[in-house]
């Protein structure tokens, strides 16, 4: 089973970060399929500049097993 999950980016974004790191602990990261506009811009995908909002994201992703 895959789990769908639609995430709001609340204004402090490392809240939602942890919010979603706290959730795939729970259900597994291979399990989950997880769509949001988090605003976070990144190199990893496709941006000349990380932003504050990129570097959070990128440390959730390369702290759990997702491929993006």
């Amino acid at each position: 089973p895959v789990n769908l999950i639609s995430a709001y980016s609340s204004p402090d974004l490392q809240d939602t970060a942890q919010d979603l790191a706290n959730l795939l602990t729970k259900i597994g990261p291979e399990q989950a399929l997880i769509g949001s506009d988090m605003n976070a811009l990144s190199t990893l995908w496709g941006y000349a500049n990380n932003s504050s909002r990129g570097n959070i994201m990128e440390d959730l992703i390369s702290g759990s097993t997702f491929t993006y």
